[in-house]
C-alpha cells in the first residue's frame, strides 16, 4: 500500500512541478504558516487566511508536521478570508523540493490509519500562501466644507487614522510692514471696461517667483452681507455689468495655492485660503447717463415740431423740454425741419444741482425747498427740478426744530382772525413742517437770531424773496378778547391793537 501511495505522491509532485514554472511568478506572498507541535487545530492569520490541521502528528517548527500514525483521515486546509484570493500554496520541507498546489481547494488529505512518515510530504515546516495583492483599504468619503474649513466623515466599522495636512494661510505682501490690499478705483463710469479696484499683492513662496495664492473678488450691493463663495472670481472686476451709477462693494480674499504638480503637499508649498475681508471696498461708480435741457429762444421749440432729435441714430422724444438718460458717448443730432433753419445752436454744461438735507439739521439763513429739505442760500438758483424756494430759516433751537418765514407777505393786509386762517392754509405744504401765524415769543426768537429787527426785515431779497415792510405785522398772541399784539418793523416795538384792524401778514413754518 505504501508503494502505491508513494507512486501517487510522486505523480502528484511531477504534475505540480510541471505547472510550477507557469505559476512561480503569479501572485504576491500573502502569508507564511509555520509548523508547530500541534497536530489538530485551526489557526487564522489575521485578516488573510485560515489554516486548519486535522489528525496530523505535529512535531516542531524545525522538523515540521509528521503526518500519519493516526487513526482516521488527516488533512491540512488553507482558506482565504473575505476580500482575498489564493492562487497557490507552496509546502516547504527541510532538505526536499517544495510542493506547490495551484487548484482549489488548497488541501491535502490522508486516508485512515496511513503512515506517511518518510514520504515526500513528510516534514512540512511551512506553507507559503500566494494570491493577488491585498485589497485596497476601503475609501472613506471626507466631505470638505470650504466655507467653514471643516472636514466631515462617517465613522466606519474599523479603526482609522486622520492625517491632516497642516498648511499656513496665504499672506499679503508687505511694504514697510503694511499689507498690500486691493484699493477702490476712482472716476469709473458705469458700463465701462475699467477695473473698479486696483489689485492687491500676494506674498511669494520663499525666494521663488511663485505666490502663495490667487486674489479672488466678488461684487455685491451690501456692505455687511458677504456674497456666496461661488460668486468669487480671480478676474479683476470692472464696471462693464454695472448699468447705473452708485455705490457697489467689492469683497476679496486669497485662495491659497496648492502643491505644484508632481510634488507632495508640505507646509512650504501648500497654503490655505485667507478669510474673506471683513470690510469690503466701497466703490462709487459714476453715472454714465445724463439729461439734456432744451431751452428755446422763441416759440419754435422742438416739442412744437420745428426740429427732430436723434440719439445714436434713433429718434428721441423731448418731454417738457428735457431728454433724460442719454448715455455718455452717444451722438446727439438736432435737425431743423423743412422750412426752418437754426441761426445758432449753443451747448453748454448745465449748472450743478443743489443737494438738500433734512429740516432737522437746518441752519439759520438756509432756505426751505418745496420738497421739505433745507438748502444753502447760495444754491437758490440750482435747486432740483420741480423744487421751489418756500421759506427762509430764521431760528433753530439746536434740537432739530426751528422757524422759517415765507419769502413774501400774504397779498393783502387783513384782520387778526383772517390772518390766522390764511397762514394755516399757506402753500406749498411742507413735509415735516406746519404753516401758522407766529406768536409774540416766536417773533422775538427770530428777531434775536437775526441780530436786529432790521436784519430780519431786510434779509429776504438776497434769497429771491421780498423784504418785510416797515409796518405792523400780526402775531397770534392775544392781549385780551378784543386786542392782539403786532410788531412794528419801523421802530422795533410791540403794540396791542384791535383784532379788527388790518395789518401785514407773513406766514411762519414751524418744524
Amino acid at each position: 500500500m505504501n508503494n502505491m501511495r508513494n507512486k501517487i505522491l510522486m505523480t502528484l509532485a511531477l504534475l505540480l512541478t510541471a505547472v510550477m514554472g507557469a505559476w512561480a511568478e503569479e501572485g504576491t506572498l500573502l502569508t507564511t504558516i509555520t509548523a508547530t507541535d500541534k497536530d489538530s487545530y485551526s489557526e487564522t492569520t489575521p485578516g488573510v487566511v485560515t489554516v486548519t490541521l486535522s489528525n496530523v502528528a505535529g512535531y516542531s517548527s524545525t522538523y515540521g508536521w509528521l503526518w500519519g500514525e493516526k487513526s482516521g483521515p488527516g488533512s491540512v486546509t488553507v482558506e482565504a478570508k473575505e476580500g482575498y484570493t489564493i492562487t497557490r500554496c507552496v509546502f516547504k520541507q527541510s532538505d526536499k523540493t517544495p510542493v506547490t498546489i495551484t487548484t482549489s481547494p488548497f488541501a491535502i488529505t490522508f486516508a485512515d490509519g496511513e503512515c506517511v512518515q518518510n514520504d515526500d510530504m513528510d516534514g512540512v515546516t511551512s506553507i507559503e500562501v500566494y494570491g493577488p495583492a491585498a485589497p485596497a483599504e476601503p475609501a472613506i468619503d471626507v466631505k470638505w466644507d470650504a466655507a467653514n474649513k471643516t472636514g466631515n466623515f462617517t465613522m466606519p466599522a474599523f479603526d482609522v487614522e486622520i492625517a491632516p495636512i497642516y498648511a499656513p494661510v496665504a499672506q499679503w505682501a508687505k511694504v514697510e510692514n503694511v499689507d498690500q490690499l486691493p484699493t477702490a478705483a476712482e472716476g469709473i463710469y458705469a458700463e465701462s471696461t475699467d477695473a473698479i479696484v486696483t489689485a492687491g499683492t500676494v506674498a511669494k513662496i520663499g525666494e521663488t517667483e511663485n505666490v502663495q495664492g490667487t486674489l479672488m473678488y466678488a461684487v455685491g450691493t451690501s456692505a455687511t452681507e458677504q456674497p456666496a463663495l461661488t460668486a468669487f472670481s480671480a478676474t479683476l472686476p470692472t464696471a462693464t455689468n454695472i448699468t447705473n451709477g452708485g455705490d457697489v462693494y467689492v469683497w476679496y480674499y486669497i485662495k491659497g495655492a496648492d502643491a505644484p504638480q508632481g510634488q507632495d503637499p508640505t507646509a512650504e508649498n501648500t497654503f490655505n485660503d485667507s478669510e474673506i475681508c471683513t470690510t469690503p471696498l466701497k466703490v462709487t461708480v459714476l453715472n454714465n447717463k445724463f439729461n439734456i435741457q432744451f431751452t428755446a429762444a422763441n416759440a419754435n421749440t422742438i416739442e412744437a415740431g420745428k426740429a427732430t432729435v436723434t440719439v445714436g441714430g434713433t429718434a428721441a422724444t423731448v418731454t417738457e423740454g428735457k431728454l433724460e438718460g442719454v448715455k455718455m458717448g452717444s451722438e446727439v443730432k438736432v435737425t431743423a425741419k423743412e422750412g426752418y433753419k437754426f441761426r445758432k445752436v449753443e451747448v453748454k454744461k448745465k449748472a450743478s444741482i443743489a443737494e438738500g438735507h433734512a429740516l432737522t439739521s437746518a441752519k439759520f439763513g438756509e432756505i426751505v425747498g418745496s420738497d421739505g429739505k433745507a438748502y444753502a442760500a447760495a444754491d437758490k438758483d440750482i435747486l432740483p427740478s420741480g423744487v421751489t424756494a418756500a421759506a427762509l430759516v430764521c431760528y433753530v433751537d439746536g434740537n432739530g426744530h426751528g422757524l422759517a418765514l415765507a419769502l413774501t407777505d400774504e397779498v393783502d393786509k387783513m384782520n387778526w382772525s383772517t390772518a390766522q386762517t390764511t397762514c394755516d392754509a399757506h402753500t406749498p405744504a411742507i413735509t415735516g413742517g406746519k404753516w401758522m401765524l407766529a406768536s409774540k415769543g416766536e417773533w422775538d426768537n427770530m428777531i434775536s437770531a437775526a441780530g436786529s429787527h432790521t436784519a430780519l426785515r431786510d434779509g429776504f431779497s438776497s434769497v429771491g424773496g421780498t423784504n418785510m415792510q416797515s409796518e405792523g405785522y400780526w402775531s397770534s398772541t392775544e392781549d385780551d378778547s378784543s386786542d392782539a399784539w403786532n410788531y412794528y418793523f419801523s421802530n422795533g416795538l410791540w403794540s396791542d391793537v384791535s383784532k379788527n384792524w388790518k395789518r401785514c401778514v407773513r406766514a411762519c413754518l414751524a418744524f
